[in-house]
């Protein structure tokens, strides 16, 4: 992605991203600090929408950090960040990176999934 993109452009590629991987609009946001979006019907998409806050033992994040071998290549604190302001109804800056960076991050948080 190396030339100017119109806002209408980016919000559709953010769109065809969440439905490759089945994203949900529901946000899981644990108290370790990560933020992610959730599978669309998943049994922790309800507990984000039941308990809020959820705890650092249910993050996928964490989890995936835990048991991945190697470095992680994704950018975890970016990803996180927009989410949670997406989330929160904040506005964040929609960019070609961010898009990049939001589907790494998601093939790596899912790629069990997919592989």
């Amino acid at each position: 992605m190396n030339r100017a993109y119109s806002l209408e452009e980016l919000l559709y590629h953010e769109s065809v991203m969440h439905d490759r991987y089945r994203l949900g609009s529901v946000v899981a946001k644990h108290s370790c600090g990560h933020s992610y979006r959730t599978k669309r019907g998943s049994r922790k998409e309800s507990f984000a929408l039941e308990q809020g806050v959820l705890s650092p033992q249910t993050c996928s994040v964490c989890f995936k950090l835990r048991t991945t071998n190697g470095p992680t290549v994704v950018d975890l604190q970016t990803v996180c960040q927009a989410e949670e302001n997406n989330n929160e109804n904040q506005s964040y800056k929609i960019t070609p990176d961010l898009i990049k960076a939001k589907s790494s991050f998601y093939s790596w948080l899912y790629q069990h999934l997919y592989n």
